[in-house]
C-alpha cells in the first residue's frame, strides 16, 4: 500500500498522521492486541491499525470533526431579508405551501426555507400574530395543489366531507413540515391535513347553505348521508318497509315436541332505491374522484366477454435462425440434463455442489473471499457428498401404516429416501396424469367457491337488517312476501346456485333425489355462536351429515311416543316440520318396522315422485332393537342456539361447504375413471405383484351418514403411489391439531401478509421479480396489457372475462401468496379465536395482544386495497402466462400447470416444508418454489442470463469508468449485505450499483437492485447466520413466535446484538420493554404509519440526521426507498466507519475466545498442545480479519472472486493459514 493511499486513509477517517520512518517499514502486518515480533520494526499500517483501535465508536458524532462543522454550517438557516408586509409574507407562503414542500422532499434550499419558517413563526407569536396566522392558512386555503380535488363535484356535504379529507391529507403529505412545531413530522401533518379538510370543507358548504337560505337564491346542498341503522318506525318515515321474523326459543321439551318461544321481532328494507348503495370507503372516493360520473348499478346483469385465446393460434415454432439453435439445444440437450437435475442422487448432488461452491473449510465455514476454483473443488466434494447420501438412505428401509383411522390399515415397508422425498417434495413420486387431476380439484373448488363470493360481495351492500331478512327468505323462515324486488333477485340468484350446486351432489351420489327434493327450496350452510363460545366451523364431507337433534330409541318407543308427536311452537303446531324422523333407509309394514339392505335402482319416474326405488332386501327389527331418530331444529330453537342472521356470511361459508366436498369427490370419481382397476377375482396380494403394484381404498362411510368416506374410489384398487397420496396427506382429510399450532399458523399467516402485502417495497420487488420470471419462462412481456384488460374486466360489477373464468375453473389463481395466507386468517376471525378470555392461557393472552394491534391497520379500505393489489401482481402475470400457453397449442390443463408453476406455486403438499413454513422459516416457500425454477430456466434456457451477465458487465464498466480509484473503495467497503453480485454467482450484476449522479455535496448515490431480481440473495451465506450451512433466505426466524421471544429476551436477530438499553431492569421492568420491542415488530413497514421504519427514515431525512455511519438522505430518496427503489448515499467516511465497527465486534470475539483458551489451559481443562493449536487458528483468524479489514481501503473488494490455484490457502492446516492471504507494501 502506498503512503499516498494510507495519507487519503488518514484523511477519511480522522486519524492523526506522523511521518514513519524508512526503517520501520515492512509489508506483513500484525493483529491488533498481538505484540508485533521482537526482530520486526512497527509498520506504517501497525501505527495506523493502532490508532484506529485508539479511538471509541461509542458517540455518535462524526469521525472527521471538519465534516460535523461544515455540515452544521450548511444546515443552519440564513436570515431572511427584512419583511415589509408581515401579512403579505405569510399569505405568500402560505400559498407556496406546496410548493415549498416538494423543494424541502427533494431536499432543495432547505437552508433558505427554514430561515423563512422561522421567520413566519416569529411574525405569528409577534404583534397582530392572529391576523398573520389568518393570512397564512387563507393563503394555503388557496394552494393550488388544493384545486386539483373537485370540490364543486361535490353533490352533498357528507361527500364534500369526504373530498376534503382527500385533499387535507394530499396538501398534509406535500406541505412544508416545521421541525420546530408540534406538528413536527410529515405523518403528523398529513392526519392533521385530513382531519382539517373534513372538517372545514362541509363547513363552508354549510355556510353557503346559510347563504341560500338568506338571499332565497341557489339550492342547498343536502347532507348526503343517511343512517342505514334506523328503527322501523325511522324506516317507515322514510319510505321503507318492514318484514317480520320469528323470535328465538325459551323453553322446549322435545319428548313432547314443544317449544316455547318469544314473539316475532321486526326488521327494516330501505327504499328500494337505496338499497345496495353504501356510503364509499376514502380510499374509494380517492379512486373515484376524477370520474365524470356516478353511474353505478347496485346489482347489474352479469355480462360475458369473449376474450378467451384460441387453442393454437400461434406457432409454437420459432422463425428466427438463432431462436431454432436454441430450441434445438433446449429440446435435445437441456431436457436430458434437467431429468438427471431432478433424480433424487441428480438433485442432491446439486445442492450439495451449491453447499460446496461456498463452504469455506476453515473457522467461518461460508465465506465469498474464495478462488473460484477452490470454491469449484468444494462444489465437487459437495456434489459428490449429496450422490452418496440419497444412495445410502435408499437402502434403509422403515414400515408405515397408511388408513390408520380406517377399518382397513396398510403396512408398507418404504425407503428412508422415499419417506424424506416425501416429506420435502412436492406431490412426491405421483405422475403429470395424477397432477392434472389434482389441479382440476383446485380449479373445481376455486370455480365454485368465486360463484358464491360474487353474490356474498353483493350482499354486502345490504344493511344488518336486510342481511337477515335475506337469511330468512333464503331458508324458507319468512312468512309473507318480501316486497323489495332487489332483496327477492338476490334471494332468487342464491337460490339458483345452490340447487344447481346440489344437484352435482345429488349426480355424485352423494344425496338421493328425496333429500335434494327436500332441502333444494331451504339449504343454506349454518353457523352458530353463542357468547365467548368459538365458533365451530364444518370440514370436508360435514355437510353431508344430518342436522338437528340426534337420538337412539327403541323400535317399541318410536311406535309409542315418537312416530305420531306433533310438533308445536308456543303450542300451535308448527306447519311443514315432520317432528321426530327415522334416520336411515327404514319401512314400515304392518304395524312392523324393517330395516332396508336392499334396494332396486330407482326409475325415472321413481326419481320424480320422490320413490327410492323396490325393496329387494329387509331385515325385521325387534320392538327392543336401537333405531336412530331426528329432530330437524325449528328456527326458534337455531337462534336459541346462536345461529348468525347473515346472509353474506352463510353464503359464502355454503359456497366454502360445497366448493370443498363437490371438489373432493369430483376428484375421487375423476381417480377413479382414470386410474382405478377391478380385482376381477384376484386377491389383494395378486393385485400388488402387478407392475404398478396396486392397493385397495377402503369401503369406510362417512360417521353418520350413508357416503363413501372416499366416494366413487370406495373399495376400488388403485396404484400405491395414487394409494399413498390419498391415504397419506392432510390434503382432502383434514385433521385437528392441538389449540397452540392452530392459533399460530393463523396468526403467523397474518404476520407474514403484514410484512409482504402491506409492505410497498414488496410490491416493487414482487413487479420486478415477475417480469424477470416472465422472461426466464419465455412468456412475451408484450402481451401483458391483454390480461391486465382481462382482469380490470372481470372486476367490474355485471362483467365476467371468460379468459379469466376460464383460468379459475382450472385453478391458475388459487396458488398464489395472498390467498393461501390470508385464508387461514379469515377462518379464524370468524371463528372469534383472538378474542380475550378471563380463562384464557398466557398464549391465547399473547395472540390477543398482536392481533389487538393488527386490527388497527387490517379493519380498513388501505390493507384491503393492498391485499387486493398484492394479487393482481401475480395474477396478471400468470394469465398472461396461461393465455400465451394456450395460444401456442398447450391445453387449457397444461397451460394452467405452466402459469401456477412460473409464478411461485404456494400451494404445497410436502409435510415437512408446510410444517417449517409454518414455525422456523415463514417464507419457506418462496425460496422453495423459486430455486427450482431459477435452475430450470439456467438448463434449459442458459442465454436467458446471458443479457443478464452483459447488463453487470456494462453496470461494472461504467462504475469504473465515471467513479474512479474512489469507486473501488466505497464498493470494498459495502456492508456484508449490499456486497457482490446478485445469487452471489460471478459475472452476474452487483447488488448495487453506483448512479452516475452525486449529491450537491459531492457523495455518491447507488442503487439497490438485489430485490428486483426474483431470489436475488437466495445463495447468499454471508453473515453470521443462525444455522451456518443454511443461506439467508433459509435462516429460521419463527415469525410471530420469533419476534415475540427475541423480544423479550432482548436480542436483535438481524443485527445479531443486544437491544439498546436492555438488561439490568427489574422483571417488570424488561417484560414492558420487551413487549413495547414486540408491538413495534408487528407495525407494518409503511410510509406515515407511526413507528414504522419507513416512517422512521422520512423523519430522519426531514431533520437532517448526522451520524458517523450513515450519509443524510433527501425526504424524497428516503420515500424512494420506502416505495422499493433503494437509493442511498455512500461515501468512504460512513463506509469505513462502519467497517471499523464490524471489524472492531469480531476482533473482540476472537480474543474473548483466547480468554477462554486462557482459562482452560489454567485449569487443565486442554492441554498445552491443544492450546497452541487453537491459539495458532485465532490468531490466524484475526490476522486474516485485519488483512481484510484494511485490504479493503485499497479497493480490495472481498466478495471478487478471483482464479487462484493455489489450494494450500484452503485446505491447509491452522499453523500454515497464519500466512496471510496479501501482503500489503
Amino acid at each position: 500500500m502506498s503512503l499516498e493511499r494510507l495519507d487519503a486513509i488518514e484523511s477519511e477517517l480522522g486519524i492523526r498522521k506522523e511521518k514513519p520512518k524508512e526503517s520501520e517499514q515492512t509489508n506483513i502486518s500484525t493483529p491488533i492486541g498481538i505484540s508485533p515480533s521482537p526482530f520486526k520494526s512497527k509498520s506504517r499500517l501497525d501505527e495506523i491499525e493502532e490508532q484506529l483501535f485508539q479511538n471509541t465508536v461509542t458517540d455518535t458524532s462524526p469521525i472527521n470533526p471538519k465534516f460535523k462543522d461544515d455540515f452544521v454550517n450548511d444546515m443552519s438557516p440564513s436570515t431572511p431579508e427584512e419583511v415589509n408586509n408581515k401579512y403579505a409574507y405569510a399569505f405568500k407562503l402560505g400559498l407556496a405551501d406546496t410548493f415549498r414542500g416538494i423543494k424541502q422532499i427533494a431536499g432543495k434550499d432547505k437552508k433558505e426555507m427554514k430561515a423563512e419558517q422561522r421567520k413566519l413563526n416569529e411574525l405569528m407569536r409577534g404583534e397582530d400574530g392572529g391576523l398573520v396566522t389568518a393570512a397564512y392558512f387563507g393563503g394555503a386555503l388557496l394552494d393550488p395543489a388544493g384545486w386539483l380535488i373537485p370540490f364543486g363535484k361535490a353533490k352533498t356535504l357528507y361527500t364534500m366531507g369526504k373530498y376534503g379529507l382527500v385533499s387535507g391529507a394530499v396538501a398534509g403529505a406535500t406541505g412544508y413540515v416545521d421541525d420546530e412545531s408540534i406538528i413536527d413530522t410529515r405523518g403528523k401533518q398529513l392526519l392533521a391535513g385530513a382531519v382539517g379538510g373534513g372538517i372545514i370543507s362541509p363547513a363552508i358548504g354549510g355556510l353557503r347553505n346559510l347563504g341560500v337560505k338568506i338571499t332565497g337564491k341557489g339550492e342547498v346542498t343536502p347532507v348526503g348521508f343517511k343512517r342505514a341503522d334506523l328503527t322501523p318506525s325511522e324506516m317507515i318515515e322514510r319510505g321503507g318497509s318492514t318484514v317480520q321474523v320469528k323470535g328465538k326459543a325459551t323453553e322446549e321439551d322435545l319428548s313432547q315436541g314443544k317449544v316455547y318461544a318469544e314473539g316475532e321481532r321486526t326488521l327494516g328494507v330501505r327504499p328500494e332505491g337505496e338499497i345496495g348503495r353504501e356510503p364509499t370507503s376514502i380510499f374509494d372516493t380517492l379512486v373515484k374522484i376524477f370520474t365524470k360520473k356516478d353511474v353505478t348499478v347496485p346489482f347489474p346483469k352479469t355480462q360475458k366477454v369473449l376474450d378467451a385465446p384460441k387453442q393454437g393460434e400461434l406457432s409454437a415454432k420459432p422463425q428466427w435462425w438463432l431462436n431454432k439453435v436454441l430450441k434445438g439445444y433446449e429440446e435435445n440437450y437441456g431436457k436430458r440434463f434437467l431429468k438427471v437435475a431432478t433424480t433424487g442422487e441428480g438433485g442432491t448432488s446439486l445442492v450439495g455442489g451449491l453447499v460446496g461452491f461456498n463452504a469455506d473449510p476453515e473457522a467461518s465455514l461460508f465465506d465469498a473471499n474464495a478462488p473460484l476454483s477452490s470454491r469449484f473443488g468444494r462444489a465437487f466434494l459437495g456434489a459428490a457428498g449429496g450422490y452418496g447420501l440419497i444412495k445410502g438412505l435408499k437402502k434403509g428401509k422403515r414400515k408405515t401404516v397408511y388408513g390408520e383411522d380406517t377399518d382397513e390399515p396398510v403396512e408398507i415397508s418404504e425407503s428412508y429416501a422415499e419417506i424424506l422425498g416425501r416429506g420435502i417434495i412436492d406431490k412426491y413420486g405421483l405422475t403429470k396424469d395424477y397432477k392434472k387431476l389434482l389441479q382440476k380439484y383446485d380449479g373445481t373448488k376455486n370455480d365454485i367457491a368465486s360463484a358464491f363470493v360474487r353474490i356474498a360481495k353483493q350482499m354486502q351492500k345490504l344493511t344488518t337488517d336486510e342481511r337477515k331478512i335475506l337469511y330468512n327468505m333464503l331458508e324458507g323462515d319468512v312468512k309473507y312476501k318480501v316486497a323489495s324486488k332487489k332483496l327477492q333477485e338476490l334471494s332468487k340468484n342464491s337460490r339458483d346456485l345452490i340447487t344447481q350446486t346440489g344437484q352435482i351432489y345429488k349426480d355424485l351420489g352423494l344425496i338421493g333425489e328425496e333429500t335434494f327434493q327436500k332441502n333444494k327450496n331451504r339449504y343454506i350452510g349454518r353457523l352458530y355462536k353463542k357468547g365467548d363460545e368459538p365458533l365451530q366451523l364444518k370440514q370436508i364431507g360435514d355437510d353431508l351429515r344430518p342436522r338437528g337433534t340426534l337420538h337412539e330409541t327403541t323400535v317399541g318407543d318410536w311406535f309409542r311416543t315418537y312416530k305420531n308427536q306433533k310438533p308445536t311452537v308456543n303450542d300451535i303446531v308448527e306447519p311443514g316440520h315432520k317432528g321426530w324422523e327415522l334416520l336411515g333407509d327404514f319401512e314400515e309394514i304392518g304395524g312392523q318396522l324393517y330395516r332396508v339392505t336392499k334396494r332396486q335402482k330407482p326409475t325415472i319416474t321413481d326419481e320424480r315422485i320422490g320413490s327410492k326405488g323396490n325393496i329387494l332386501e329387509k331385515e325385521l327389527l325387534a320392538r327392543d332393537e336401537l333405531v336412530p331418530i331426528r329432530w330437524e331444529l325449528t328456527k326458534e330453537q337455531r337462534l336459541a342456539k346462536g345461529e348468525i342472521e347473515d346472509a353474506a356470511i352463510s353464503m359464502e361459508y355454503t359456497g366454502m361447504l360445497m366448493a370443498n366436498t363437490v371438489a373432493k369427490y369430483q376428484f375421487y370419481a375423476d381417480v377413479a375413471a382414470q386410474f382405478a382397476e377391478k380385482a376381477k377375482g384376484r386377491t389383494a396380494q395378486q393385485m400388488l405383484a402387478l407392475p404398478q403394484r396396486y392397493r385397495k381404498i377402503p369401503d369406510n362411510k362417512i360417521e353418520g351418514t350413508v357416503s363413501k368416506r372416499y366416494g366413487a374410489l370406495a373399495g376400488k384398487y388403485v396404484p400405491e403411489d395414487v394409494y399413498k397420496d390419498i391415504m397419506g396427506t392432510k390434503r382432502y382429510q383434514e385433521k385437528s391439531s392441538n389449540a397452540f399450532y392452530k392459533n399460530y399458523k393463523k396468526l403467523n399467516s397474518l404476520w407474514k401478509v403484514s410484512k409482504t402485502a402491506w409492505n410497498p417495497t414488496v410490491h416493487v420487488n414482487n413487479v420486478f421479480g415477475n417480469i424477470v420470471l416472465t422472461d426466464l419462462a419465455d412468456v412475451p412481456l408484450r402481451t401483458l396489457p391483454k390480461a391486465l384488460k382481462a382482469l380490470r374486466t372481470h372486476g367490474k360489477d355485471g362483467y365476467r372475462s371468460e379468459s379469466v373464468l376460464l383460468a379459475i375453473k382450472h385453478g391458475v389463481f388459487d396458488a398464489d401468496f395472498v390467498n393461501k395466507e390470508i385464508k387461514n386468517f379469515k377462518t379464524g376471525e370468524l371463528s372469534g379465536i383472538y378474542k380475550s378470555k378471563s380463562n384464557a392461557d398466557e398464549w391465547d393472552n399473547a395472540v390477543s395482544f398482536a392481533s389487538n394491534i393488527y386490527a388497527k391497520v387490517r379493519n380498513n379500505s388501505i390493507t384491503s386495497k393492498l391485499e387486493d393489489w398484492y394479487r393482481i401482481e401475480d395474477h396478471v402475470f400468470r394469465l398472461n402466462a396461461f393465455m400465451h400457453r394456450m395460444k401456442i397449442g398447450d391445453s387449457a390443463e397444461d397451460a394452467a400447470m405452466f402459469a401456477r408453476r412460473q409464478f411461485i406455486d404456494y400451494d404445497i403438499d410436502a409435510p415437512l416444508i408446510n410444517h417449517l413454513r409454518n414455525t422456523a422459516t415463514p417464507f419457506l416457500s418462496f425460496t422453495y418454489r423459486l430455486v427450482p425454477l431459477l435452475a430450470e430456466s439456467a438448463i434449459l434456457r442458459p442465454t436467458k442470463y446471458a443479457k443478464y451477465i452483459a447488463a453487470g458487465y456494462g453496470l461494472n464498466k461504467m462504475s469504473e469508468l465515471y467513479g474512479g480509484e474512489d469507486a473501488k473503495v466505497e464498493r470494498a467497503l459495502l456492508p456484508d449485505y449490499e456486497a457482490g453480485n446478485i445469487l452471489d454467482l460471478p459475472l452476474m450484476p452487483k447488488k448495487v450499483i453506483r448512479l452516475p449522479i452525486k449529491s450537491k455535496d459531492g457523495v455518491s448515490k447507488y442503487l439497490n437492485i438485489s430485490r428486483f431480481y426474483p431470489g436475488g440473495d437466495i445463495l447468499s451465506f454471508e453473515g453470521d447466520n443462525v444455522v451456518p450451512i443454511l443461506p439467508e433466505p433459509l435462516q429460521p426466524s419463527f415469525g410471530i413466535g420469533g419476534d415475540l421471544l427475541f423480544s423479550m429476551i432482548g436480542y436483535d436477530i438481524f443485527r445479531k446484538q443486544k437491544e439498546f438499553g436492555r438488561g439490568g431492569g427489574t422483571a417488570l421492568e424488561e417484560t414492558a420493554k420487551g413487549l413495547g420491542s414486540f408491538s413495534k415488530k408487528l407495525i407494518p413497514n409503511f410510509p406515515f404509519i407511526p413507528g414504522s421504519y419507513s416512517t422512521k427514515r422520512l423523519e430522519r431525512a426531514l431533520k437532517g440526521d448526522v451520524s458517523k455511519f450513515r450519509e443524510p438522505q433527501t425526504e424524497l430518496e428516503a420515500l424512494l426507498t420506502s416505495f422499493g427503489f433503494k437509493v442511498s448515499n455512500k461515501s468512504i467516511r460512513t463506509l469505513g466507519a462502519s467497517q471499523r465497527l464490524e471489524y472492531e465486534r469480531q476482533v473482540r470475539v476472537q480474543k474473548s475466545k483466547l480468554n477462554q483458551l486462557k482459562n482452560k489451559v489454567a485449569t487443565d481443562q486442554i492441554s498445552m498442545a491443544d492450546y497452541d493449536r487453537q491459539v495458532g487458528k485465532i490468531l490466524a483468524k484475526i490476522n486474516k480479519l485485519t488483512n481484510k479489514f484494511v485490504g479493503r481501503f485499497d479497493g480490495i473488494d472481498p466478495y471478487a472472486m478471483t482464479f487462484d490455484f493455489d489450494m494450500t490457502k484452503f485446505m491447509g492446516r491452522g499453523d500454515k493459514a497464519t500466512i496471510p492471504d496479501k501482503d500489503y507494501d
